[in-house]
């Protein structure tokens, strides 16, 4: 699960470069989905119902990769609503699948009766989305930047929340008998 917590970690943060006309990640959420990728193939070995997660990872590298072209290629500070619409299912498809992510740590706690913290990776993941759609369609000013804050707050709950799922899997969930 290591690995699919520091994959998140490249994936959350955003140190941006101006490149040209654009911007991009300094690490690019391919590069973290890369690494969930990775992890969820480890889990397979602890459940492989995470199986099922393992292509839509690869399918979240090839989406990462298309939206960071799409923002080398979009002009810096050129909002229209096709960029808007772009920025919107991008976020969307990435909470989707942590969405994803969480119900199936949700459904391995049920299955070996342990608690992982999935209610609270739920709540941080929640509060994440929805700042995050408050942040990038609501143009005032101060929801923005309230929605940014919250975004950045609850970011770093789901994260500390995965860490800690990290190490409790570690401890309470060995592999499955081959």
């Amino acid at each position: 699960m290591g690995k699919l917590f520091w994959g998140l970690f490249i994936v959350f943060i955003g140190v941006r470069l101006e490149v040209g006309a654009g911007t991009m990640k300094i690490l690019p959420d391919a590069a973290g989905y890369l690494a969930v990728t990775a992890g969820l193939m480890e889990l397979v070995r602890r459940d492989p119902e995470f199986g099922k997660l393992v292509l839509r990872a690869k399918s979240m590298v090839v989406l990462s990769t298309g939206f960071m072209l799409f923002q080398l290629l979009a002009p810096a500070g050129m909002y229209t609503a096709l960029t808007m619409a772009v920025y919107a299912l991008y976020g969307m498809a990435g909470f989707y699948f942590l969405y994803e992510i969480v119900l199936e740590i949700g459904r391995m706690e049920e299955k070996r009766d342990v608690n992982l913290g999935s209610r609270t990776m739920k709540g941080a993941l929640l509060v994440m989305t929805v700042s995050y759609l408050c942040a990038n369609l609501i143009w005032i000013q101060a929801v923005i930047l309230l929605g940014a804050v919250v975004l950045l707050g609850a970011k770093a709950a789901f994260l500390m929340s995965l860490y800690r799922c990290r190490r409790l899997c570690r401890e309470t969930v060995p592999p499955m008998e081959e």
